[in-house]
């Protein structure tokens, strides 16, 4: 099942470049108007200059796919901002993947 992410006002799409599924999610739900956030940039670094400036402005959504340790990470950062998961989906991986895959909205 797709993830939608029309009825979101999604600011930013999170990608982890060395995930293929986790790039073309970014190019499918993406607009110009969205920024791509990369997660081997750091987290603390993307944590700091994007998300936590948007979310204390009260507005727009993030929308990712991730590993779950990713996800997880910037969930419970969201949560101090009073921002929560309002969509998780776990992805099939291939075998050699070591780390489940999920897909996500934080609002």
């Amino acid at each position: 099942m797709a993830l939608s992410t029309s009825q979101f006002d999604i600011r930013y799409v999170v990608t982890d470049r060395r995930l293929p599924p986790s790039l073309a999610f970014a190019h499918q739900h993406a607009a110009s108007s969205v920024g791509r956030l990369e997660v081997t940039d750091g987290l603390t670094k993307l944590w700091q200059e994007s998300l936590a400036p948007l979310w204390r402005e009260r507005s727009g959504a993030v929308a990712g796919l991730t590993t779950r340790e990713v996800w997880h990470c910037l969930a419970e950062q969201a949560r101090s901002q009073s921002r929560r998961t309002v969509v998780l989906q776990q992805h099939d991986v291939a075998a050699d993947q070591p780390y489940p895959l999920v897909s996500w909205i934080i609002v």
